[in-house]
């Protein structure tokens, strides 16, 4: 009798002393079963095809992304929680420090930044905002504030990340958008 699995999904081994065919069997079912993989965006993007399979979940260790396989649609981003993580400023911009230094976190699909930046030119890239938290297209969002603290006004998110803001925002700016 060979080894079968049982209606409950478990395998149930026929000679406990056949090591090469359990082993096989084994790797089978860990294969079956094993289905979230970590590595780097370009090894998930290496992937071979024969790997591929649906609901494979890959986190990306260095863009901090979660990724899910599905045979119609190809890899999708998932919503997730991210920690607070500070922005640098561009060439030409500066960042405030402290309190209003600028940072980035994601809550499921929403964005969340605050902070300020100053000392660059109007619709320039200000800071280059994470992989996670970019949206799918080229988008603008209302909410800051300009220099003197009361005048509202807002950025430019690019899909790349570029966030360029149509003036200085104050270091009491909060912005949100959705990644999708």
């Amino acid at each position: 009798m060979a080894n079968q699995i049982q209606p409950n999904g478990h395998r149930l081994f026929s000679d406990p002393f056949a090591l090469p065919p359990d082993l096989q069997d084994l790797g089978d079912d860990i294969f079956a079963a094993y289905n979230v993989r970590v590595g780097t965006a370009a090894e998930r993007q290496n992937l071979p095809n024969e790997r591929l399979r649906e609901g494979l979940t890959w986190v990306e260790t260095d863009t901090r992304v979660t990724r899910q396989w599905f045979t119609a649609t190809g890899w999708i981003r998932l919503p997730f929680e991210q920690p607070w993580a500070a922005l640098s400023p561009a060439s030409g911009w500066s960042a405030n420090t402290g309190a209003g230094a600028p940072r980035i976190t994601r809550d499921g699909d929403t964005v969340i930044y605050q902070g300020g930046l100053f000392g660059g030119a109007a619709n320039t890239t200000a800071t280059t905002v994470p992989e996670w938290a970019r949206p799918t297209r080229t988008i603008r969002v209302g909410g800051g504030f300009a220099a003197d603290g009361t005048t509202p006004t807002g950025v430019r998110v690019f899909a790349n990340g570029a966030l360029q803001p149509f003036s200085i925002l104050h270091a009491e700016s909060s912005l949100m958008w959705s990644v999708r």
